[in-house]
């Protein structure tokens, strides 16, 4: 019964909740992560990153802690989402998730130079799909389709995605002045992947 009061005074808090939350103890984990989900549907990012960051605290478990900056980054104000970032990656500074928000902080706050430098560097490290969109999405943003194209390129070699494959085609098409490759590029995508 107690546990039930908890959890209906913590949605309660949450529904007029300002940034600043009430934790009381012996409270399991669960609830905790009933209260941040409320808060993310009730759109109170900063509350339900708030629940997340507690439970990455209380339990060591990174996971809690990338939702939490999920959350700020939900939120519009972007040097809020950058300093959590810093903050989080002084204490873990190789974490390549951590590095990845930090390279969306940097595109949120329109340093794309810099965003394209890192992304770069975390790309030709990891060689993963995700690195490489971000790649190129700052060198578009940069207006270097060119580079843009061929990191979006390489993602795609890796994962195959059809919104890859639809960005590629796209960009061929009006950035790169390649109207039948786009074209053709997509008939193949659709008929070795299918379309969903």
């Amino acid at each position: 019964m107690t546990k039930h009061l908890w959890i209906l005074l913590m949605c309660t808090v949450i529904a007029q909740a300002t940034v600043k939350i009430i934790i009381p103890v012996n409270i399991s984990d669960e609830t905790y992560i009933l209260a941040a989900m409320d808060a993310q549907v009730r759109q109170k990012y900063e509350v339900a990153s708030q629940y997340f960051k507690y439970l990455y605290l209380k339990t060591g478990q990174k996971e809690y802690l990338y939702d939490s900056l999920r959350m700020y980054e939900s939120i519009k104000d972007s040097s809020v989402f950058s300093s959590v970032i810093k903050e989080s990656l002084s204490d873990n500074p190789e974490d390549k998730m951590l590095l990845r928000f930090q390279l969306i902080s940097l595109l949120k706050e329109g340093k794309y130079s810099e965003a394209s430098l890192e992304a770069l560097l975390l790309s030709r490290q990891t060689k993963e799909s995700t690195d490489y969109l971000l790649s190129a999405e700052a060198l578009l943003k940069l207006g270097n389709y060119q580079s843009g194209y061929s990191e979006l390129k390489k993602a795609y070699e890796i994962s195959y995605d059809e919104e890859t494959a639809d960005r590629i085609a796209l960009l061929m098409y009006t950035q790169l002045d390649k109207k039948q490759e786009a074209i053709t590029f997509l008939k193949d995508h659709i008929s070795t992947h299918g379309n969903s």
